[in-house]
């Protein structure tokens, strides 16, 4: 591997990295459900790291959220539940 890519790679796992502990603090501030929070401290992470690295920092951030939601317990199945309601939904606001 060239020196480039062991540096891309390199500043990808620091970006996922302080993503993920930035994450998983903000969710210590979560009011209503274990995943909304008003503070979310990665946001400012991956602006950063895509203004500084431009689309190379894009792995990173994924990594980063992705492993903030499984380390958090997010329910896979709450999507699934939320697409089996509209039907209810859109009754009800049928009348």
């Amino acid at each position: 591997m060239t020196r480039s890519i062991l540096k891309t790679v390199f500043w990808n796992l620091i970006i996922a990295a302080a993503y993920i502990v930035s994450g998983l603090w903000g969710l210590q501030l979560a009011f209503v459900d274990s995943n909304v929070t008003l503070l979310w401290p990665p946001s400012g992470i991956a602006m950063a790291g895509l203004c500084y690295w431009r689309l190379n920092a894009v792995p990173g951030i994924l990594i980063g959220a992705v492993l903030t939601n499984l380390l958090n317990g997010a329910d896979r199945m709450r999507g699934q539940a939320a697409v089996e309601d509209v039907p209810h939904l859109h009754g009800v606001r049928c009348g």
